[in-house]
């Protein structure tokens, strides 16, 4: 029961730190794959070219 205690005091903790975290792995992984960093649904998840794939497997 100890346990359970500290887990929820650690998911609250995390939080309001989740937004932030989630923004910045998001930039991260555009940058890498060279992508905009506003995505929208029309943008294609595909590679475009044998550069992109490599990149994508690189990933």
């Amino acid at each position: 029961m100890a346990l359970g205690f500290v887990f929820m005091a650690i998911g609250l903790v995390w939080l309001p730190f989740r937004e932030g975290i989630a923004r910045r792995q998001y930039l991260v992984s555009s940058e890498i794959l060279d992508r905009n960093s506003a995505f929208s649904k029309s943008d294609s998840l595909e590679a475009d070219s044998e550069l992109d794939e490599e990149r994508i497997r690189g990933f």
